[in-house]
């Protein structure tokens, strides 16, 4: 979306985009945002954010501002959620792979073949 933007397009979306948002309605203030977690935002949503530009980095760091002035520790929370994610995706895929095998083993055990 933000890659088939002109350059003007560009800059009034990110003109209104830095003076709105939950960061300026909760008037936080970036020093009151814990770095860690910025840092980690800004590496978030920079893959979101349209491109390798400048513009793209200040999109980034804008939208996680507001994430942050909302939930002071979101990208944290974030990962986490990913981690446990990819965890249980991981158990689950083992349990069907083992129920797979054994309807498998079933199959052979009673002469039919498995449809698998």
């Amino acid at each position: 979306m933000f890659k088939d933007l002109t350059d003007e397009e560009k800059i009034e979306f990110a003109n209104t985009f830095i003076k709105n948002g939950k960061f300026v309605e909760t008037k936080t203030k970036e020093e009151d945002v814990d770095t860690k977690e910025l840092e980690m935002g800004i590496l978030v949503e920079y893959e979101h954010s349209g491109g390798k530009t400048e513009l793209a980095k200040q999109i980034a760091r804008r939208i996680s501002l507001d994430h942050l002035s909302e939930i002071p520790d979101y990208y944290t929370r974030l990962k986490e959620m990913e981690d446990t994610a990819k965890k249980e995706g991981s158990t689950i895929k083992k349990i069907a792979e083992e129920i797979e095998n054994q309807s498998k083993s079933i199959s052979w055990k009673i002469g039919t073949t498995y449809p698998g």
